[in-house]
């Protein structure tokens, strides 16, 4: 999936909304300190991100919520502009 976020949820019908379930995330930046801390390297996939943030939820007694099936990958469009543009990895997690 493609999406653009919105303020709203009055869109050209030719859009489908979703709206992002409440609850409790987990994110990380996909920076150059993320990508040392979490893989020793210098570049990093958005991918990545969503086995490492499994693993550190298990790590500190949560897991990636089972009723909410979702992932995000977000791109931050107001910082394209500003090499390199940030991007942020989400997933639902709830307490063990």
């Amino acid at each position: 999936m493609f999406a653009n976020e919105s303020y709203s949820d009055r869109q050209d019908e030719r859009y489908d909304v979703l709206i992002q379930p409440g609850g409790l995330w987990l994110r990380v930046c996909g920076d150059k300190k993320a990508v040392k801390a979490l893989f020793g390297r210098k570049r990093g996939e958005p991918q990545e991100y969503f086995a490492a943030l499994r693993s550190a939820a298990e790590e500190n007694g949560y897991r990636q919520n089972p009723d909410v099936n979702m992932e995000i990958e977000y791109h931050c469009h107001a910082e394209y502009s500003t090499p390199p543009h940030t991007y942020y990895v989400y997933i639902p997690v709830c307490r063990v």
